[in-house]
């Protein structure tokens, strides 16, 4: 008997993966991170001061939160650099904030038996990160092709 892997939607939003972003270093092209300047407390996105800090060629940055951030796929929401984790595909592109979402669309993604439960509070939500992929994404038939392009993405680090 084979082991099946099995993903189970918890309802992670976009914004939960929202306190970290990796992007292209806009001095070197490396890894930077974007991070609040204080500790990221849950509901305070819009009013934290961010900076963005590259720990290959030192680039520093430090932005104070605008009234209304935008939202990108492939860019931070408050420096709007290109982000690291940028998944290509013959099929289509696929971003990851950080290595904390990688890890979880990885884990979606390989899985051969994914499911969604009834919410209690709610029943159904199209909030959650799983619910907005794109359908190329969560076909079967290219699995293989997006984790071994995830491993590439992984591999540059």
């Amino acid at each position: 008997m084979t082991s099946r892997s099995e993903f189970v939607d918890d309802f992670s939003s976009r914004y939960d993966f929202a306190d970290e972003f990796l992007v292209v270093c806009p001095k070197c092209t490396s890894k930077a991170k974007v991070v609040p300047s204080v500790p990221w407390i849950s509901g305070n996105l819009h009013k934290v001061e961010r900076k963005l800090v590259c720990s290959n060629c030192g680039y520093f940055d430090q932005k104070q939160p605008e009234n209304g951030i935008m939202m990108h796929a492939d860019k931070d929401w408050f420096f709007h650099q290109p982000l690291f984790y940028t998944i290509e595909t013959s099929q289509g592109i696929l971003y990851a904030y950080n290595d904390k979402h990688l890890d979880f669309l990885e884990s979606f993604i390989s899985a051969q038996l994914r499911s969604r439960e009834v919410r209690d509070e709610g029943g159904w939500s199209n909030k959650s990160q799983i619910s907005r992929l794109p359908k190329w994404v969560k076909l079967a038939k290219n699995r293989d092709l997006i984790i071994n392009e995830i491993k590439k993405v992984r591999s540059r680090c």
